[in-house]
């Protein structure tokens, strides 16, 4: 059993059955997808979509070097399409216990037994906003349900967060015509990519299990800031820099600094939090070895960063880890 119709989750899916089994897939959603469907179209892969490969070799049909979000949505529903897994759509999972050397899972449609089961929830279902002191008058959202569109020319949006999802708002507000503040602690650096022969050899080296690595290879579930857009902007004043928020107010914030930022819209960049409930009572926060959960034999992961890779917790890295899990699984309960 496979809880998640995203990318990992069809991944899961496909090597599932190649061992000869029939992986049964719960998604919440009506169709597949994911949190893909969810983002704004704006989104961007931070590989090219060649690297971003199926399990079966497909990847992303689009004209550019890094796929939009539509490209993907459109990957996934062409891989369901292809090998028309078992999905029950409209299924939420509750909770998981044991019965006997069994899971049973509990789900909004009742429970369901299973000897095996693949948490493929990912790591960005649920948006994660800080509580601040005070009151926001304007419009309050979080990057998953910012539109670009929906702007203003000359309406004053701040930002907080400079990772890949804050660059991506704040460059695409920009470009609506907006008034862009960006509220982060720490000094912006201008990404510098690697000339393509160097690109090709990372990607390669990527692929390297981490366990065989000192220090799991210092990797990181911060993901480096890819484009270098945002820093340009606020390097030629386009967009404004200030410091971490402090508080809230009805006509903007208050940073670490004491200065007050006025805006008429705010963008949490901030970030989402692992969608795990279900699994708490059971077993806690997923402790795993390479997906492979330490606290039930039973139990595998996919989707968390540095899992296994450095591709790991990535579109590029889900059917080399979908695999691995699958098997050790099969390999566990057999």
């Amino acid at each position: 059993m496979i809880v998640g119709a995203g990318a990992a989750g069809l991944s899961a899916a496909w090597h599932a059955r190649r061992l000869g089994l029939s992986p049964l897939v719960l998604e919440r959603a009506e169709t597949v997808g994911g949190a893909w469907r969810l983002m704004p179209q704006g989104l961007r892969c931070l590989s090219p979509r060649q690297h971003d490969v199926m399990p079966d070799g497909d990847f992303p049909d689009a004209p550019e070097e890094r796929a939009h979000r539509s490209a993907v949505v459109a990957l996934l529903e062409r891989f369901q399409r292809r090998h028309k897994f078992r999905v029950q759509p409209s299924v939420s999972a509750t909770s998981l216990r044991t019965r006997g050397d069994a899971l049973v899972l509990e789900t909004s449609r009742g429970p369901i037994t299973t000897r095996s089961l693949v948490v493929a929830t990912g790591e960005f279902g649920r948006p994660y906003t800080p509580t601040l002191t005070g009151v926001f008058g304007g419009t309050s959202v979080h990057y998953r349900d910012f539109r670009a569109a929906e702007l203003r020319p000359g309406e004053r949006v701040l930002i907080v967060g400079a990772g890949n999802s804050g660059a991506e708002a704040a460059v695409a507000a920009l470009q609506a015509g907006a008034e862009v503040s960006v509220a982060t602690p720490d000094p912006l650096t201008r990404p510098n990519p690697a000339p393509p022969w160097a690109r090709e050899a990372l990607y390669r080296l990527s692929a390297v299990p981490l366990r065989w690595v000192p220090g799991d290879g210092g990797c990181s579930e911060r993901t480096p800031v890819v484009d270098p857009e945002l820093f340009d902007a606020v390097t030629a004043g386009r967009v404004t820099q200030v410091s971490r928020l402090v508080s809230l107010e009805p006509a903007g914030a208050v940073d670490a600094t004491g200065r007050r930022v006025a805006a008429d819209r705010i963008v949490w960049c901030t970030g989402f939090r692992r969608e795990v409930d279900f699994t708490a009572p059971l077993l806690g926060a997923p402790r795993h070895r390479g997906g492979l959960s330490l606290g039930h034999r039973g139990v595998g992961y996919l989707g968390l960063p540095c899992q296994r890779t450095r591709r790991s917790g990535f579109l590029r890295g889900f059917a080399e880890d979908a695999g691995a899990v699958v098997r050790g699984l099969a390999g566990r309960v057999t």
